[in-house]
């Protein structure tokens, strides 16, 4: 038996799951995924986020170019069937 090949769409939602609190380890055992596979994941659907905590003020300096550009990358993510 092969392994499974992840959607775009479901890697999304067990990303959402691990963001919303719960437990990665419960996460990963259910869909059969290891935690640095989910870490990977979250880092390739969250890449700029570390960077807002780092330096609060930041947050309220990005342009709309940069935040529409960010929309636009989350949004292909989400859409995208391959990687």
């Amino acid at each position: 038996m092969g392994r499974k090949k992840w959607t775009a769409q479901e890697k999304f939602q067990i990303v959402m799951a691990g963001l919303k609190g719960r437990k990665i380890g419960e996460l990963c055992n259910e869909y059969g995924i290891s935690q640095g596979q989910y870490y990977k994941w979250r880092d390739v659907c969250c890449p700029n986020n570390p960077v807002i905590f780092h330096d609060p003020q930041k947050a309220n300096r990005m342009d709309f170019a940069a935040i529409n550009f960010q929309l636009a990358w989350i949004i292909h993510f989400i859409c995208s069937q391959v990687f």
